[in-house]
């Protein structure tokens, strides 16, 4: 449910990618990158939701400081063990369906952006597809 109560369905049919936003009342990066992942959702066309796990006065809080009345806010812990999330902020992005396509920390507007190119690059992660790069031969001289 949302802060005011309201049943939300999260990755469910939806239209079009979904990007669920981790954050804190407490968390300075979170806060910091509150206008980043709105400014990112925005030129992507990507429906943004906040997802927290704090004390409901404290997000409420969060929510007016930072103009969120818009987006959905979603408080509860739940959700976050299910995307298994363990540092914040942390963003999950899914599509239609509700199929997790990239997931991670996120500490700037280009780590948003590195979900999407995960994305069109079919890998979870940026650090995904740099794992499975081949490792260059070691020659010895």
């Amino acid at each position: 449910t949302t802060l005011e109560g309201r049943p939300y369905l999260i990755g469910g049919p939806a239209q079009g990618l979904q990007l669920l936003m981790f954050v804190s009342a407490s968390c300075p990066m979170c806060k910091s990158l509150i206008p980043v992942a709105k400014s990112f959702a925005a030129a992507e066309r990507v429906s943004l939701v906040f997802v927290g796990d704090d004390d409901p006065a404290a997000q409420r809080a969060l929510v007016a400081k930072h103009d969120l009345a818009a987006f959905p806010f979603i408080n509860s812990d739940v959700v976050g063990r299910l995307f298994e999330v363990d540092k914040l902020p942390h963003a999950v992005l899914l599509d239609a369906t509700g199929t997790v396509l990239a997931k991670g920390l996120v500490n700037s507007r280009e780590h948003f952006e590195s979900l999407i190119i995960s994305h069109e690059m079919g890998v979870h992660s940026v650090q995904d597809y740099i794992a499975g790069l081949p490792t260059p031969a070691k020659v010895d001289a």
